[in-house]
């Protein structure tokens, strides 16, 4: 009978911590999970821009060290895992999910956001899921380049302070 009508469980105090150490450790788990996640969907851009690039290689290599009307069809047919469209969608299971953006400069295109590179050299361009946009370009004499640039107020996600990766 005493056994029944003593309360036994968590006083409102008890039940409050619990809740409020909770709410502590996701804070501070949540934000570090984002950046991890931001971090893998730009490694997967940077590989994708690295085979498209070898893939210009071969292009280029093909025609006298000429990227002279590379498209993202051509670079395909030379590795497969090169998405075909500019702006994959999620479904696209050769696109980084989220990335968008995928592009072939040419000359012109180029100076503008690869540095000035030449008509015998060639640029590659994708943009992550956290719209950091990342570039890899070759010139004439082989230099390869890989930059990336972040936006003002977006996360860095795998673009180091350097801008260079």
């Amino acid at each position: 009978m005493r056994r029944a009508l003593r309360d036994d469980g968590f006083t409102l105090l008890e039940l409050l911590i619990v809740v409020l150490i909770i709410g502590i450790l996701a804070a501070v788990a949540i934000p570090s999970f984002l950046n991890q996640r931001r971090k893998s969907q730009d490694v997967c851009v940077k590989s994708q821009l690295r085979s498209a690039m070898s893939a210009a290689i071969v292009y280029s290599t093909d025609r006298n060290g000429l990227y002279t009307g590379v498209t993202l069809a051509q670079l395909n047919q030379v590795e497969n895992t090169i998405p075909t469209r500019a702006a994959p969608t999620n479904a696209d299971r050769k696109g980084c999910a989220g990335s968008t953006a995928f592009a072939v400069a040419g000359a012109a295109a180029a100076n503008a956001s690869c540095g000035g590179v030449a008509s015998t050299g060639v640029c590659l361009r994708q943009y992550s899921a956290s719209t950091v946009r990342y570039n890899i370009y070759r010139t004439a004499t082989g230099q390869i380049t890989r930059t990336c640039y972040v936006p003002t107020g977006r996360p860095r996600g795998g673009c180091p302070t350097s801008g260079r990766w």
